[in-house]
């Protein structure tokens, strides 16, 4: 069975349901709803959707829960509002009673509802913060509030929306249609505000942190991803510009910067975070780290010149300075003495060039990963060998791509699902994690464990690296072909994971139009490192 079968059938057999206050912003005297039948009325009051949950069981959505207050047109609930609303919602209310109506009123924290028949207090559920948060993996729903449009909010919807329930009044009236004095109203639950819903493998935590770190960090465009590194699920993902998922008319209007696509899922150039998967072929291959290379600071191959970022040239370099100071002339050499063929079935393995779903509609690109027959000159493979050309790869893939080296040379496809929750809010069917493939030795896994710890301890920007855990990591500066203005838009990347010798979380920060990785994310990745030990605690 299917993994969407399962959740559907979970949540269909168990009959669930919470959610959003469709009527978030109920006004008195407005009625939804209503109906009158053989001197019967009915009014919905309030809507609930089901939850979508952390990893932790904390809800992502319909966190605000509002009071509220339904009240019979009385003496008694006339006295109680002319104390404690405005003289415009007074006048309002006053009208309903005068048409033998109940109506509807928010509280606030200090007013207390009398204990009498005459009033029903309820929770008014609002579905999304005013502030956007975990934005592109939530997603939104229609103006409607009925149906999800993109995000998990779109992928299980006929699971959420089975897990939903209502509040309504019903009481009989009159001809007039006015409420029969001395009659009781009758509140009707039908499956409200129940605890049935999705729980994802996000940590609100860390996904708070993601989030906050890139903000004050500057990546204004751009994504990060956050995986635990022993199972592979996805602790955190976020796109800048992100979108408040209750509001997105602003979102939908900016098409400068796009704020609705997925960065996070969206395919790049990568650069020099790419060299660490030809390190990868080439230790695989027998050929070992200390093998040197004389950076000049250029290369020609099949009439075309290569430069390397120190224009001078860094001298003799084995794998390890090679990968501190980004040499590209060593891994252009390292490249042409591999052979595309052995390049491409490494890169394969760890995820390059395969379409990635987390759940039904998200979907993570596949990206470019050149065939062997389009590296059929050393000019095209130089360009592999530091990650640029065709490649592409989204930060998603490269987070994978990371993970295999931080897990032992074992490859995990993340995820972003757990299962479902009952009624009672508790994870009541999970989905079977995928098994780990293989991709490298694990002697392989760990040389580049060291490799890559030594690059952040030693290379060009050990400055700006973790104070409180040991971390390791590549930086990159990614040609994109794309220009502005004349001038080519750079990518800058971080891919890495802490702490290097036991590794915990894998971490991927890219930014659009950057200046370099180790400006723009290394500063990001230590503010994650950091507040994630400090606050959530990581073993060194």
């Amino acid at each position: 069975m299917s993994k969407r079968a399962v959740l559907a059938f979970a949540l269909l057999s168990l009959s669930l349901g919470l959610m959003i206050t469709r009527i978030a912003t109920l006004e008195i005297g407005e009625y939804a709803g209503a109906a009158a039948v053989n001197g019967k009325k009915s009014i919905d009051i309030a809507y609930s959707r089901g939850y979508i949950y952390d990893c932790r069981m904390q809800p992502l959505v319909n966190r605000k829960q509002t009071d509220c207050v339904a009240a019979k047109p009385t003496a008694r609930a006339m006295t109680f509002f002319r104390d404690c609303i405005s003289d415009e919602e007074f006048t309002s209310v006053s009208e309903s009673f005068k048409r033998g109506r109940p109506v509807f009123v928010n509280l606030t924290d200090t007013q207390i509802v009398p204990d009498s028949s005459d009033f029903f207090v309820f929770k008014k559920i609002e579905r999304y913060g005013t502030e956007p948060f975990l934005s592109h993996v939530i997603g939104y729903l229609a103006p409607s509030g009925v149906s999800g449009i993109s995000g998990i909010e779109a992928a299980f919807e006929n699971e959420l929306s089975a897990a939903s329930g209502k509040l309504s009044v019903s009481y009989s009236t009159n001809a007039f249609g006015a409420m029969l004095a001395g009659e009781p109203a009758i509140i009707n639950d039908l499956n409200y505000n129940s605890g049935a819903g999705v729980v994802l493998t996000i940590d609100e935590r860390i996904q708070s942190i993601l989030e906050n770190s890139m903000r004050e960090g500057g990546i204004d465009k751009g994504a990060g991803v956050i995986l635990d590194a022993a199972t592979g699920e996805i602790r955190a993902m976020a796109s800048m510009p992100d979108f408040p998922s209750g509001d997105i008319s602003s979102a939908v209007a900016d098409e400068e910067n796009s704020p609705l696509i997925n960065r996070a899922l969206s395919a790049y150039s990568v650069g020099s975070v790419f060299k660490t998967v030809v390190a990868a072929a080439a230790l695989e291959n027998s050929i070992g780290a200390e093998k040197t290379y004389c950076c000049t600071g250029s290369v020609s191959k099949n009439g075309v010149e290569f430069h390397c970022n120190k224009r001078d040239g860094h001298g003799d370099v084995d794998m390890k300075n090679a990968l501190a100071v980004s040499c590209n002339t060593y891994f252009i050499n390292l490249a042409c003495e591999l052979g595309a063929e052995k390049i491409l079935a490494v890169a394969a393995e760890m995820g390059f060039g395969r379409e990635i779903e987390l759940c039904p509609g998200m979907v993570c690109a596949g990206g470019v990963l050149p065939s062997a027959d389009e590296l059929d000159s050393e000019a095209a493979l130089s360009n592999l060998g530091f990650g640029q050309g065709r490649l592409l790869a989204s930060p998603l893939q490269m987070a994978a791509a990371y993970l295999s080296i931080a897990n032992g040379g074992k490859y995990l496809t993340p995820s972003l699902v757990k299962g479902v929750a009952d009624a009672d809010g508790k994870l009541s069917v999970g989905i079977q994690t995928q098994a780990f493939k293989r991709v490298m030795s694990e002697s392989c896994a760990d040389e580049l464990c060291g490799l890559l710890g030594y690059v952040v301890e030693h290379g060009s920007f050990s400055a700006s690296r973790p104070m409180n855990v040991s971390s390791a990591g590549k930086t990159a500066t990614a040609q994109s072909g794309w220009y502005i203005e004349g001038k080519e838009v750079l990518h800058s990347w971080f891919a890495g994971f802490f702490p290097a010798d036991n590794p915990v979380y894998v971490v991927v920060i890219m930014k659009e139009n950057g200046r370099s990785g180790g400006t723009d994310c290394v500063p990001v990745f230590k503010s994650i490192s950091t507040e994630i030990v400090n606050n959530l605690f990581v073993p060194d």
